[in-house]
């Protein structure tokens, strides 16, 4: 874990997002916090969600501390940032 609680740190360039993917370890559990912009439209894109509170998202949040990259990309399209296709 980073000195600043962050279990995973992530930047990323993906079609339609263009920023950061933070997850980080607090007194209320996981927060997964997503900021960027989407190329397309220059829109800022700014989210923080608790993770432990959407089985889904949670599973996401355990593969992406885990190393699994792709996860990374899946969760950005579960919160709603990509397009799931």
């Amino acid at each position: 874990m980073d000195d600043d609680g962050a279990r995973a740190r992530l930047e990323l360039h993906e079609p339609g997002f263009d920023g950061e993917l933070v997850i980080e370890e607090g007194r209320d559990g996981r927060h997964v916090r997503v900021s960027g912009i989407r190329p397309q439209d220059g829109a800022a894109v700014v989210k923080d969600l608790p993770a432990d509170r959407d089985p889904e998202l949670a599973e996401l949040v355990e593969l992406v501390v885990g190393g699994d990259d792709a996860a990374a990309v899946r969760l950005l399209a579960h919160v709603g940032v990509l397009d799931p296709a």
